[in-house]
């Protein structure tokens, strides 16, 4: 590519996930050599399909295709066979991807602009295994059909008119297990809305939803200032027709729902009908619990594969 020039092109971001978990739990020189592994054979996909590796910042690859249906293959051949370390079966070394295409500034072997953080933005909403990708490359992916696709809710993101469509790639290992519904098809979320109750205050989260903090920074959506409470303790978020809370915390979240407790601590679980939370430790101190009650029906009317 030229330097300092005006491109067309497909920027893939891959990210490893639980990659602090995996630290916290192995010790650093073998989540550093499992991490490491992760990217190597990621890397090696990219290049497989065309595509060129830019940089890497520690647990994430930003890579670049001039093909938006190279990217895809890379992506299904990345989730193919996440790396696992030798010594625990059950553990699991998974990557998350998204994908964009569009114009960027390429200049000096670095990509700037809307591209590159929508992609970014796609890996973030993505979960372990899956690739999150817009419409544009939807359109553009030459040998990829419709059934390959599923529509996925839309985002809105600051500075951009209107919500974003959002599809997964579904992985052809998978296609025997997908029934497709027809070109009339619906899909349904469970919910397209999601209120919190935290003492006096309530708040009304909808299904255009980016980010919803919680923690004792005075940053955060919702403050509980607690010395068991990190400083950005969890999020919640709206993705695939559900809201869902991560836990990024050093003392966990409990999440109680139908009388069930789960306790989460760098996991994420899905918010369903209603049900109340506990940040750090603080587990049934009712002056500090958040409840939420989801509910709602679809935001508009969606053709999708179930």
């Amino acid at each position: 590519m030229p330097t300092a020039a005006r491109i067309n092109a497909t920027v893939l971001i891959a990210d490893v996930c639980r990659s602090t978990w995996l630290f916290d739990t192995l010790g650093d020189e073998t989540a550093a050599r499992i991490v490491s592994a992760a990217l190597q054979r990621a890397a090696a996909m990219v290049e497989r399909y065309h595509g060129r590796v830019l940089r890497s910042k520690g647990d994430d690859l930003l890579c670049v295709f001039e093909q938006p249906a190279d990217a895809l293959r890379a992506a299904l051949d990345i989730h193919s066979a996440p790396a696992t370390p030798p010594q625990d079966p059950d553990l699991h070394c998974e990557m998350k991807v998204g994908i964009h295409a569009g114009a960027l500034l390429y200049d000096d072997g670095e990509l700037y602009g809307d591209t590159v953080n929508l992609a970014a933005r796609f890996s973030e909403l993505a979960k372990e295994g899956q690739t999150v990708l817009s419409g544009e490359v939807r359109a553009l992916a030459e040998g990829f059909t419709t059934g390959w696709f599923r529509p996925m809710s839309e985002v809105s993101l600051q500075g951009k008119p209107g919500p974003i469509p959002l599809f997964e790639l579904l992985d052809p290992g998978e296609q025997d297990e997908i029934t497709q519904v027809g070109e009339a098809g619906l899909f349904m979320p469970a919910a397209n809305r999601l209120i919190l109750r935290f003492q006096s205050a309530e708040t009304t989260l909808d299904y255009l939803l980016v980010r919803y903090l919680l923690g004792r920074s005075p940053d955060c959506d919702l403050v509980l200032e607690h010395p068991l409470v990190s400083r950005q303790h969890a999020e919640i978020r709206y993705q695939n027709g559900t809201f869902s809370v991560q836990d990024f915390s050093t003392n966990g979240t409990l999440l109680i729902s139908r009388g069930e407790p789960r306790f989460l601590h760098h996991g994420q679980a899905e918010l369903r009908g209603k049900g109340s939370l506990f940040l750090g430790r603080t587990n049934y101190n009712h002056r500090l619990e958040i409840t939420w009650s989801a509910s709602g029906g679809s935001p508009g009317i969606s053709r999708t594969y179930s």
